[in-house]
């Protein structure tokens, strides 16, 4: 073995082409993803928290995307970002609402385009839709994060006016989380100083990115990469023939794959923040501080406070 080693080194002596034709492009490679500033520049930080964030205001501990939602968890949970989806209603009207179709929060079996803003069911019978005017208004300093739910020039035009009308530009990260590429061309294009989250198939095109090795020269220009923490009930889902023991294995797998430290650290180093959705019991809490990530989007905000308040008091 040890005469096949330097045999090794005498043939890479005896060829410095070959060697300078490996090294040189890892060197790059190396440079490129350790020090991303040198090449794209050094982008500034958001200017508010979002550590601790509400997923649709913390629809575990109340109905979700409602007022009573978003105010439990900032004044309550001390939450720094709420998160909301979006959707127009027939007479134009910006409104708080995951889904499209209304049965699944209201019971009405329509869909939200159908109906004038008044004439809206009630949430769970009892809370009534916000639009996001409301929202904007009862919490004019917490950081929101909207996701504009379908591809709407319209949709986009009156989410911007209402942004700017109420000087949110800095304090507001938006984007479409399953629409298209170019939808959201036209949200960073509309507005280069929102900060935008990417959207799925720019995710997609991020991971391929880098375990092909090409990310560190790609230029990006959104600001958030908002990606879910793979959970063991998903994989029995999409594979429920498979035995638990497969299931175990591909969650192990995705999870790792998808919290690459190499690829989060890469991204933080360019100025994108990274938020994990929706860790929602204590060991998930401290998979996501294994992570790393910039802030936990949870259905259950209190319970993420005093979590936090435990990882405090511990620190201390």
């Amino acid at each position: 073995e040890m005469n096949n080693s330097h045999t090794f080194i005498l043939m890479l002596k005896d060829h410095p082409v070959i060697v300078g034709c490996i090294a040189i492009p890892i060197i790059i490679y190396a440079s490129a993803l350790y020090f991303p500033q040198l090449l794209h520049g050094k982008r500034p930080p958001l200017s508010f928290k979002i550590k601790h964030s509400s997923h649709r205001g913390g629809g575990g501990e109340n109905p979700e995307n409602t007022i009573l939602a978003f105010k439990h968890a900032c004044y309550d949970a001390k939450s720094d970002l709420l998160e909301l989806d979006v959707h127009l209603t027939k007479d134009g009207q910006v409104v708080v609402l995951h889904d499209a179709h209304l049965e699944r929060v209201t019971g009405v079996d329509d869909v939200v385009s159908s109906f004038n803003y008044d004439d809206l069911p009630l949430v769970d019978g009892r809370e009534k839709i916000p639009t996001l005017e409301e929202v904007f208004k009862t919490f004019p300093n917490t950081g929101i994060n909207i996701d504009l739910k379908a591809e709407s020039d319209e949709l986009l035009y009156k989410t911007h006016a209402l942004i700017k009308k109420y000087n949110r530009q800095k304090i507001t990260i938006w984007g479409s989380g399953f629409t298209s590429v170019v939808f959201e061309r036209k949200l960073y294009k509309k507005d280069p100083s929102i900060p935008l989250f990417f959207c799925a198939k720019r995710i997609l095109k991020i991971y391929l990115w880098h375990y092909f090795c090409i990310l560190p020269f790609m230029p990006l220009h959104e600001t958030a990469f908002e990606i879910p923490l793979m959970k063991d009930v998903w994989i029995q889902y999409l594979l429920p023939s498979s035995s638990p023991f497969t299931q175990k294995v591909l969650g192990w797998i995705f999870r790792h794959l998808l919290l690459s430290s190499c690829l989060l650290r890469h991204l933080q180093k360019r100025g994108i923040v990274i938020i994990l959705w929706t860790p929602n019991t204590e060991p998930e809490f401290e998979a996501a501080k294994k992570a790393k990530v910039d802030s936990i989007m949870t259905d259950y905000p209190m319970l993420l406070r005093s979590w936090m308040n435990k990882e405090e008091e511990n620190e201390e």
